[in-house]
This record gives C-alpha cells, sequence and structure tokens, in this order.
C-alpha cells in the first residue's frame, strides 16, 4: 500500500516535469521570435510589395484626374524640354509637297537622306546630352519637337503604311502575367526603319537597341510595371543585330569574353524610350503614358519623345474609340538601350512571373517577353 501511494503521489509530478519545461520553453521560443519581428530579407519583400501596391492605386487615382492634370499643364507652361529650332541646313530640303504619292515619295526619300547623313544627324544629336536631361528629371524626360517636322511627318507615314501581316499581338495571355494588351511590329527589317532606328541608338551608342513599333487599338492598354525584364542574346543573335546597325560583317562585331561563349548572355534595360506620332491626339482618346514615380500623366502627342531610366512604375490608359467607321490608333516607337550584365533581379517585379518561366511556356526566350509601352 504504501509502495502504491507513493507512485500515485510522485510519479505524476516527475512525468510533468519535463512537459512543463517544454511549455515554458515553447513560450519563451514564441516571445524571443515576436521581439525578433520579421527578417530582413522578408521586410524588404513586404516594404518593396506594399509600395508597388500603393502605385497600382495611384494609378487607378490618376485615371480620374488625367484629365484635370493635362488641362492645367496646357494652361502653363509645361516642364519639358523642346527641341531647339534646327538650322534650314540641319533638315531635309524643303519642296512644295506634289499630288499623289509621287510627293510623298520625294519628301520621304529627303528624309531617309537625312536619316543617312552623319553631318546632319551629328549636328542634331549635338541638341541633347542624353544621360544629363535623364539626371536632370529625376530618371525621366520628355523631349517635344524631336526630329525635325518633315522627317517626323515621313515617319509616321512610313510607320501607318506598316501592313497589317507585319504586327504582332502582344497580350498578358501571351507572354506574361503583366494586363496589357496591343500590337508591336519589328523594325530592323525595313531599310527606312532601320535608318531611325540607328538615329536612336546613337543617342546612347555603347548599348544594344532593342526597339520595335507599337500599335494600340480600342481598348488597348498596359497595367502599371516597372520594365524590370532580363533579355537574353547568343554570340550569333547579337552579332547579326549589331551588324545591321554598324553596317559591317556580322563577324566582324566586336565582342566581350562574355559573348564569346556560345551561351546566352543577359542583358539589362538601362533606358526606356517611346516616340509618339499621334496628330491632334486628345485626352479623352485615352492611350495616356503614366508616370506614377512621379503622377504625372503624358499625352501621346505627335513628334514627342518620353524616355526613363529602368525600373520606373508605369502605365498606359486603355484606347477610347468613340468612332466606329474610322477608329483612332495610337502610334508610337518603344524599346530600349540594354546593357551587358544584370542590373537588377527581374524576379523583384510583383506584377509579373519570372521572365525566363513565361518565355519557355510561349515557346520564346526572355527578349520576347514583357515588350511593352
Amino acid at each position: 500500500i504504501f509502495f502504491k501511494i507513493c507512485i500515485c503521489q510522485y510519479i505524476p509530478a516527475i512525468s510533468l516535469k519535463p512537459i512543463k519545461n517544454l511549455e515554458k520553453k515553447m513560450a519563451l521560443r514564441k516571445k524571443s521570435k515576436t521581439n525578433l519581428g520579421p527578417s530582413k530579407q522578408h521586410n524588404k519583400k513586404e516594404a518593396r510589395r506594399a509600395s508597388k501596391l500603393a502605385q497600382k492605386k495611384s494609378f487607378q487615382a490618376l485615371l480620374a484626374d488625367a484629365n484635370l492634370e493635362l488641362e492645367r499643364q496646357a494652361g502653363t507652361k509645361e516642364a519639358s524640354i523642346p527641341t531647339p529650332v534646327a538650322a534650314a541646313d540641319e533638315s531635309p530640303e524643303h519642296t512644295e509637297p506634289q499630288s499623289g504619292d509621287g510627293g510623298h515619295l520625294f519628301t520621304d526619300a529627303a528624309a531617309q537622306a537625312w536619316l543617312r547623313s552623319e553631318e546632319k544627324v551629328t549636328a542634331w544629336l549635338n541638341q541633347y546630352n542624353f544621360k544629363e536631361l535623364l539626371q536632370q528629371g529625376q530618371g525621366i524626360v520628355h523631349i517635344q519637337n524631336f526630329f525635325p517636322e518633315s522627317v517626323a511627318e515621313s515617319i509616321l507615314r512610313r510607320i501607318e503604311g506598316v501592313p497589317q501581316a507585319s504586327y504582332e499581338a502582344a497580350s498578358s495571355e501571351k507572354y506574361d502575367s503583366v494586363e496589357h494588351r496591343f500590337s508591336l511590329a519589328e523594325m530592323d527589317n525595313d531599310d527606312f526603319l532601320l535608318d531611325i532606328s540607328k538615329v536612336l541608338w546613337r543617342m546612347m551608342p555603347s548599348t544594344l537597341p532593342n526597339f520595335s513599333i507599337g500599335r494600340y487599338s480600342k481598348n488597348d492598354h498596359i497595367s502599371p510595371h516597372d520594365d524590370k525584364v532580363l533579355e537574353q542574346y547568343t554570340r550569333k543573335e547579337y552579332q547579326e543585330k549589331m551588324g545591321k546597325y554598324l553596317g559591317c560583317d556580322p563577324k566582324d562585331v566586336p565582342l566581350t569574353k562574355a559573348l564569346k561563349t556560345n551561351h546566352e548572355i543577359d542583358f539589362s534595360r538601362e533606358v526606356a524610350l517611346v516616340y509618339y506620332l499621334n496628330k491632334d491626339w486628345k485626352t479623352d482618346f485615352g492611350g495616356l503614358f503614366i508616370d506614377l514615380e512621379a503622377d504625372k500623366p503624358y499625352l501621346p502627342e505627335f513628334n514627342n519623345l518620353v524616355a526613363f531610366t529602368v525600373p520606373r512604375m508605369h502605365g498606359v490608359t486603355p484606347v477610347v474609340s468613340k468612332s466606329k467607321s474610322n477608329p483612332r490608333k495610337r502610334y508610337s516607337i518603344f524599346g530600349w538601350w540594354l546593357v551587358e550584365g544584370r542590373l537588377y533581379d527581374d524576379e523583384d517585379d510583383i506584377y509579373g512571373e519570372k521572365a525566363s518561366s513565361l518565355a519557355k511556356k510561349a515557346g520564346g526566350k526572355q527578349k520576347k517577353t514583357q515588350r511593352k509601352h
């Protein structure tokens, strides 16, 4: 009996002691975790997510305020950079347009001659210190009357004449999860369009250019995104592209050590550009470029250029077509100046999945993803 009393009295106390100690340890551990707070990595991701979600809400608010802002800009001197008036010998010779297509062919030939003139293009480029303008504008620059007017007119005619078969539909269903819809066409396979690309490339000649034509129809748009995507090129692809811009045999294009290998090399988008070609475009047509970091809308007006450093949060509002018989289309030349290597990690964009995995699903490479503006 004495033995049973001892067992009943002491064994529970002995068996419960480690359990109570474990409970105390668990409580202390829980308390210590609470006191320590989230890890630096988690904290950084949450801060970035909160910031971008706030910018996304800001984008929606800007849609309602865009009309008021642009009306205010129209009544005051806008903080953009107008092109200095070009000297008479810097633009194509002025000739009265003739009737029919013959007049256009003549002026387009004069425009192409200007685009291919080393002397005239160099004098025109000297008006801009592009990187300095970006620095002064805190990462974004807006240039009005960008090309000489007669050259801009020829560019518009040429782009309006690009056949439908040359356009490729770009949408979030095909490329990535950043909601967008518009059409694009390549520029490197047409002599006149390639000449335009060459002039644009010369604004940042130490880069790899990637420019396309953008065409927006009714309801076409792009949701907020930051253009932070890595593009990949093989040695052959790089040499073929740069051979066109340098005017030499692809085999003679100089290569870096990385490009001499047979691997795909990462290129980062350093600066983005959008060159607009829309005459008499009004706010209620939509298609506004929204700079989310400055909360400022830009009208996609004829012969205006907007350029910005990547990454930068922005979007394009849906195009509104009020005419069923003759709907307006929004035209632009858009793209990026690329530099070899990784300037950022493209996995950080919460509005899209990693470009490489999306490209595999689409049956292409990274450089075929997220081509938007």
